[in-house]
Protein backbone atom coordinates (compact mmCIF):
# COMPACT_ATOMS: atom_id res chain seq x y z
CA UNK A 1 0.00 0.00 0.00
CA UNK A 2 1.58 2.95 -1.04
CA UNK A 3 1.52 6.69 1.82
CA UNK A 4 -1.43 7.90 -0.33
CA UNK A 5 -3.97 5.26 0.62
CA UNK A 6 -2.07 4.71 4.12
CA UNK A 7 -3.40 8.83 4.81
CA UNK A 8 -6.58 8.10 3.13
CA UNK A 9 -7.43 4.95 4.93
CA UNK A 10 -6.31 7.09 7.99
CA UNK A 11 -8.70 10.01 7.08
CA UNK A 12 -12.05 8.07 6.85
CA UNK A 13 -10.72 6.62 9.95
CA UNK A 14 -10.81 9.81 11.98
CA UNK A 15 -13.82 11.03 10.13
CA UNK A 16 -15.71 7.67 10.73
CA UNK A 17 -14.80 7.90 14.61
CA UNK A 18 -15.95 11.50 14.69
CA UNK A 19 -19.16 11.17 12.87
CA UNK A 20 -20.00 8.49 15.81
CA UNK A 21 -18.74 10.74 18.43
CA UNK A 22 -21.23 13.42 17.32
CA UNK A 23 -24.10 10.67 17.12
CA UNK A 24 -22.95 9.38 20.60
CA UNK A 25 -22.98 12.80 21.94
CA UNK A 26 -26.25 13.74 20.31
CA UNK A 27 -28.00 11.28 21.88
CA UNK A 28 -26.81 11.75 25.19
CA UNK A 29 -28.26 15.86 24.85
CA UNK A 30 -31.24 14.48 24.11
CA UNK A 31 -31.50 12.26 26.52
CA UNK A 32 -30.53 14.28 29.49
CA UNK A 33 -32.39 17.85 28.18
CA UNK A 34 -34.63 18.20 30.81
CA UNK A 35 -37.60 21.22 31.01
CA UNK A 36 -38.19 22.79 34.65
CA UNK A 37 -39.84 26.17 35.43
CA UNK A 38 -37.02 28.13 37.79
CA UNK A 39 -39.58 29.94 39.88
CA UNK A 40 -38.70 33.66 41.11
CA UNK A 41 -40.36 35.28 43.92
CA UNK A 42 -39.57 38.94 44.40
CA UNK A 43 -36.53 38.76 41.94
CA UNK A 44 -34.97 35.98 44.54
CA UNK A 45 -34.48 31.99 43.14
CA UNK A 46 -36.44 29.67 45.21
CA UNK A 47 -36.90 27.11 43.53
CA UNK A 48 -36.76 24.31 40.10
CA UNK A 49 -39.75 22.33 39.77
CA UNK A 50 -41.26 19.83 36.96
CA UNK A 51 -44.73 21.30 36.18
CA UNK A 52 -45.92 24.86 36.61
CA UNK A 53 -49.44 24.12 36.58
CA UNK A 54 -49.13 22.11 39.70
CA UNK A 55 -47.83 24.99 41.35
CA UNK A 56 -50.68 27.00 40.72
CA UNK A 57 -53.26 24.50 41.43
CA UNK A 58 -51.92 23.67 45.02
CA UNK A 59 -51.80 27.85 45.10
CA UNK A 60 -55.45 27.49 44.65
CA UNK A 61 -56.35 24.54 46.20
CA UNK A 62 -54.58 25.32 49.41
CA UNK A 63 -56.25 28.83 50.37
CA UNK A 64 -58.87 27.80 50.90
CA UNK A 65 -59.56 30.90 54.23
CA UNK A 66 -59.34 33.31 51.18
CA UNK A 67 -61.65 32.24 49.44
CA UNK A 68 -64.19 31.76 52.33
CA UNK A 69 -64.10 35.12 53.41
CA UNK A 70 -63.91 37.07 49.86
CA UNK A 71 -66.62 34.38 48.42
CA UNK A 72 -64.13 33.52 45.50
CA UNK A 73 -63.75 30.42 43.78
CA UNK A 74 -59.85 31.21 42.43
CA UNK A 75 -56.95 32.20 44.12
CA UNK A 76 -53.51 33.34 42.43
CA UNK A 77 -49.92 33.82 43.37
CA UNK A 78 -48.58 36.47 44.13
CA UNK A 79 -47.86 39.72 41.40
CA UNK A 80 -44.32 39.06 42.18
CA UNK A 81 -44.07 35.29 41.58
CA UNK A 82 -42.74 34.27 37.98
CA UNK A 83 -41.79 31.16 36.30
CA UNK A 84 -39.39 30.64 33.57
CA UNK A 85 -39.26 28.09 31.24
CA UNK A 86 -35.56 26.11 31.25
CA UNK A 87 -33.65 23.71 29.65
CA UNK A 88 -31.42 21.61 32.05
CA UNK A 89 -29.30 18.83 32.27
CA UNK A 90 -30.11 18.21 36.12
CA UNK A 91 -32.74 15.56 36.52
CA UNK A 92 -33.14 16.63 40.41
CA UNK A 93 -36.46 19.08 41.12
CA UNK A 94 -37.26 20.84 44.08
CA UNK A 95 -40.51 19.50 45.80
CA UNK A 96 -43.45 21.66 44.93
CA UNK A 97 -44.84 21.77 48.31
CA UNK A 98 -41.45 23.07 49.73
CA UNK A 99 -41.40 26.17 47.46
CA UNK A 100 -45.20 26.68 48.14
CA UNK A 101 -44.16 27.04 51.50
CA UNK A 102 -41.94 29.17 50.61
CA UNK A 103 -44.46 31.73 48.83
CA UNK A 104 -46.79 31.45 51.51
CA UNK A 105 -43.83 32.90 54.09
CA UNK A 106 -42.59 35.60 52.04
CA UNK A 107 -45.81 36.60 50.17
CA UNK A 108 -49.28 37.30 49.96
CA UNK A 109 -51.78 35.97 47.47
CA UNK A 110 -54.04 37.73 45.12
CA UNK A 111 -57.65 37.35 43.64
CA UNK A 112 -58.77 38.43 40.83
CA UNK A 113 -60.46 41.93 40.24
CA UNK A 114 -61.00 45.60 39.19
CA UNK A 115 -58.55 48.55 40.45
CA UNK A 116 -60.60 52.11 40.32
CA UNK A 117 -57.73 54.87 39.92
CA UNK A 118 -59.28 58.22 40.57
CA UNK A 119 -57.06 61.38 39.72
CA UNK A 120 -57.87 64.95 40.70
CA UNK A 121 -55.78 67.54 40.73
CA UNK A 122 -54.08 67.42 43.79
CA UNK A 123 -54.24 63.85 44.95
CA UNK A 124 -54.94 60.51 43.46
CA UNK A 125 -56.14 57.15 44.96
CA UNK A 126 -57.01 53.87 44.43
CA UNK A 127 -60.12 51.92 45.25
CA UNK A 128 -59.75 47.52 44.78
CA UNK A 129 -62.98 45.75 44.68
CA UNK A 130 -63.86 42.42 42.73
CA UNK A 131 -67.22 43.15 41.31
CA UNK A 132 -67.30 46.36 39.07
CA UNK A 133 -70.82 46.69 40.25
CA UNK A 134 -69.54 46.77 44.14
CA UNK A 135 -68.19 50.37 42.74
CA UNK A 136 -71.10 51.43 40.47
CA UNK A 137 -73.54 51.05 42.84
CA UNK A 138 -71.91 52.73 45.59
CA UNK A 139 -71.36 55.67 43.34
CA UNK A 140 -74.66 55.85 42.32
CA UNK A 141 -75.82 56.27 45.87
CA UNK A 142 -73.47 59.07 46.52
CA UNK A 143 -74.61 60.69 43.70
CA UNK A 144 -78.29 60.25 45.01
CA UNK A 145 -76.88 62.19 48.17
CA UNK A 146 -76.88 65.34 45.95
CA UNK A 147 -80.07 65.22 44.00
CA UNK A 148 -83.83 64.92 44.45
CA UNK A 149 -85.50 61.50 44.44
CA UNK A 150 -85.81 59.87 41.43
CA UNK A 151 -84.02 62.17 39.33
CA UNK A 152 -80.93 60.09 38.66
CA UNK A 153 -83.08 57.63 37.40
CA UNK A 154 -84.94 59.78 35.11
CA UNK A 155 -81.94 61.20 33.73
CA UNK A 156 -79.87 57.97 32.85
CA UNK A 157 -82.92 56.76 31.27
CA UNK A 158 -83.65 59.71 29.28
CA UNK A 159 -86.81 60.31 30.34
CA UNK A 160 -86.88 63.85 32.61
CA UNK A 161 -90.75 65.29 32.80
CA UNK A 162 -90.85 68.81 30.38
CA UNK A 163 -91.14 71.85 32.14
CA UNK A 164 -94.16 73.49 31.57
CA UNK A 165 -94.11 76.39 33.84
CA UNK A 166 -91.57 75.71 36.64
CA UNK A 167 -89.34 73.16 37.31
CA UNK A 168 -85.80 72.01 36.30
CA UNK A 169 -83.88 69.16 34.97
CA UNK A 170 -80.33 68.14 34.95
CA UNK A 171 -78.50 68.76 31.53
CA UNK A 172 -75.31 66.82 32.42
CA UNK A 173 -73.52 64.90 35.26
CA UNK A 174 -69.94 63.81 35.55
CA UNK A 175 -67.06 63.32 38.53
CA UNK A 176 -64.62 65.93 37.71
CA UNK A 177 -61.87 64.03 38.83
CA UNK A 178 -60.34 61.07 36.10
CA UNK A 179 -62.05 57.52 36.99
CA UNK A 180 -60.38 54.62 35.48
CA UNK A 181 -60.85 51.49 36.01
CA UNK A 182 -58.75 48.35 34.44
CA UNK A 183 -58.78 44.43 35.42
CA UNK A 184 -56.03 43.69 37.94
CA UNK A 185 -54.71 41.03 40.73
CA UNK A 186 -54.89 42.33 44.18
CA UNK A 187 -52.82 41.22 46.91
CA UNK A 188 -55.49 39.71 49.75
CA UNK A 189 -53.45 42.06 51.95
CA UNK A 190 -54.48 45.22 50.24
CA UNK A 191 -57.80 47.45 51.21
CA UNK A 192 -60.76 45.05 48.71
CA UNK A 193 -64.22 46.55 49.14
CA UNK A 194 -66.85 43.76 48.84
CA UNK A 195 -69.93 45.48 50.08
CA UNK A 196 -71.50 49.17 48.15
CA UNK A 197 -72.17 50.34 51.72
CA UNK A 198 -68.96 50.33 53.27
CA UNK A 199 -67.71 51.70 49.62
CA UNK A 200 -70.58 54.53 49.41
CA UNK A 201 -69.32 55.63 53.38
CA UNK A 202 -65.61 55.74 52.12
CA UNK A 203 -66.56 58.08 49.12
CA UNK A 204 -68.74 60.06 50.86
CA UNK A 205 -67.08 60.69 54.45
CA UNK A 206 -63.39 59.23 53.69
CA UNK A 207 -61.53 56.46 55.60
CA UNK A 208 -61.02 58.31 59.18
CA UNK A 209 -63.99 60.81 59.47
CA UNK A 210 -64.54 62.89 62.94
CA UNK A 211 -67.36 60.72 63.72
CA UNK A 212 -70.29 62.35 65.73
CA UNK A 213 -73.36 60.53 67.00
CA UNK A 214 -77.22 61.46 68.13
CA UNK A 215 -78.96 59.78 70.62
CA UNK A 216 -82.34 59.52 69.34
CA UNK A 217 -85.46 60.79 71.48
CA UNK A 218 -88.80 60.28 71.50
CA UNK A 219 -90.66 62.01 68.26
CA UNK A 220 -87.49 61.83 66.38
CA UNK A 221 -87.85 60.95 62.76
CA UNK A 222 -84.42 60.28 60.41
CA UNK A 223 -85.55 62.87 58.25
CA UNK A 224 -86.04 65.63 61.37
CA UNK A 225 -82.65 64.21 62.72
CA UNK A 226 -80.87 64.64 59.27
CA UNK A 227 -82.00 68.46 58.95
CA UNK A 228 -80.92 69.07 62.53
CA UNK A 229 -78.17 67.68 61.59
CA UNK A 230 -77.59 69.28 58.01
CA UNK A 231 -77.59 66.33 56.16
CA UNK A 232 -80.55 65.18 53.53
CA UNK A 233 -81.93 61.44 54.29
CA UNK A 234 -79.56 60.04 51.52
CA UNK A 235 -76.44 61.25 53.56
CA UNK A 236 -77.99 59.81 56.75
CA UNK A 237 -78.97 56.36 55.19
CA UNK A 238 -75.26 55.47 53.86
CA UNK A 239 -74.11 56.84 57.17
CA UNK A 240 -76.41 54.61 58.88
CA UNK A 241 -76.56 51.32 56.86
CA UNK A 242 -78.47 49.35 59.16
CA UNK A 243 -81.78 51.49 58.37
CA UNK A 244 -82.85 50.71 54.84
CA UNK A 245 -85.20 53.67 54.49
CA UNK A 246 -86.52 56.78 55.75
CA UNK A 247 -89.60 55.33 56.74
CA UNK A 248 -87.48 53.20 59.48
CA UNK A 249 -88.77 53.72 62.77
CA UNK A 250 -86.51 54.20 65.28
CA UNK A 251 -85.94 53.03 68.81
CA UNK A 252 -85.52 56.20 71.76
CA UNK A 253 -82.07 55.43 72.82
CA UNK A 254 -80.44 54.59 69.58
CA UNK A 255 -77.39 55.70 68.53
CA UNK A 256 -77.26 57.17 64.84
CA UNK A 257 -74.26 58.50 62.93
CA UNK A 258 -74.51 62.03 62.39
CA UNK A 259 -71.17 62.92 60.97
CA UNK A 260 -70.95 65.72 58.40
CA UNK A 261 -70.06 64.81 55.06
CA UNK A 262 -66.57 64.85 53.39
CA UNK A 263 -66.67 62.95 49.84
CA UNK A 264 -63.90 61.52 48.10
CA UNK A 265 -64.92 62.45 44.94
CA UNK A 266 -66.37 65.26 43.22
CA UNK A 267 -69.36 64.92 41.78
CA UNK A 268 -70.94 67.78 39.68
CA UNK A 269 -74.43 68.14 38.09
CA UNK A 270 -75.66 71.21 35.55
CA UNK A 271 -79.13 71.95 36.12
CA UNK A 272 -82.15 74.28 33.80
CA UNK A 273 -84.15 75.60 36.21
CA UNK A 274 -87.15 77.32 36.50
CA UNK A 275 -89.02 78.95 39.41
CA UNK A 276 -91.20 81.39 40.84
CA UNK A 277 -89.55 84.14 42.80
CA UNK A 278 -90.84 87.26 44.83
CA UNK A 279 -88.70 90.21 43.91
CA UNK A 280 -89.40 93.36 45.58
CA UNK A 281 -89.22 96.86 44.41
CA UNK A 282 -86.73 98.72 46.83
CA UNK A 283 -88.34 102.05 48.08
CA UNK A 284 -86.43 105.32 47.74
CA UNK A 285 -87.44 108.55 49.43
CA UNK A 286 -86.49 111.38 47.76
CA UNK A 287 -87.11 114.81 48.88
CA UNK A 288 -87.73 118.01 47.00
CA UNK A 289 -86.88 121.05 48.67
CA UNK A 290 -88.58 123.35 45.86
CA UNK A 291 -92.25 122.52 47.53
CA UNK A 292 -93.71 123.55 50.50
CA UNK A 293 -93.97 121.65 53.75
CA UNK A 294 -97.27 119.25 53.56
CA UNK A 295 -97.07 119.19 49.79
Amino acid sequence: MNSKSIIMTILITLMGGLVLFISNMSDQILVRANTKYQVYLQGEKIGLIDDDTALYDLIDASQTSIKKEYDVENVYPPTDLKLVKVNTYDATSDDIQEVYNKIEDVDDFTLKGYVITVKGEEEEYTINVLDQDVFSNAAKRVVNAFLEEGEYDSYINNNQEEIVETGRIIENMYFSEDVTIKEAYISVHDKIYTDEAELSQFLLFGSDPDTEYYTVELGDTIASIADDNKLNVEEFLIANPNYKSENTILRVGDEVNVTLIDPQITFVYELYEISDEVVYYERETVRDNSKPVGY
